[in-house]
């Protein structure tokens, strides 16, 4: 008696299984996940900016892990003479020196200030394929006379 064929379906499941629920490609270029819904995200990242007036960034953060990163930027106010937000992920190399790896258009509006997904293989408009390495941090930019913006960071690894 022989065994069932199994479907590639199945057989991915499985490899899932074993790669602890990471989602992976099957050969018709469609995406296997996990029965639970999906490939695991992890916030890296979430913060509220209020009344900025000056350009700051969030400290370190650590992206240990992840292999690629979604940015949504939302500025909810804006004031002053030509006032300007932009929106820039970094790296930090070994040396300790930050280096940018995405800068998102300067905007002087409020609504989506940068949508972006950052990693090796990133493709389309607006997205950067580029490696980010262990830690990142998310800078800001406020430009302008007498300045001031508020603005909402999402930063979430997959």
């Amino acid at each position: 008696m022989t065994a069932p064929q199994r479907s590639t379906n199945e057989y991915l499941q499985d490899v899932i299984s074993l790669l602890g629920g990471k989602a992976v490609k099957d050969d018709a270029g469609g995406t296997v996940t996990p029965s639970s819904g999906g490939v695991n995200t992890t916030v890296v990242y979430s913060a509220t900016q209020t009344a900025v007036v000056a350009t700051g960034n969030s400290g370190d953060l650590n992206a240990a892990g992840v292999r690629e990163l979604v940015l949504d930027v939302n500025v909810t106010a804006i004031s002053g003479v030509g006032t300007m937000v932009t929106i820039s992920l970094e790296r930090k190399d070994a040396a300790g020196n930050y280096v940018t790896v995405f800068t998102g258009t300067a905007t002087a509006s409020t609504g989506s200030a940068a949508a972006a997904t950052i990693g090796i293989g990133a493709a389309g408009t607006g997205n950067a394929n580029a490696g980010f390495g262990d830690t990142v941090r998310v800078k800001w930019t406020i430009a302008g006379a007498t300045p001031s913006a508020s603005f909402t960071v999402s930063l979430k690894g997959k």
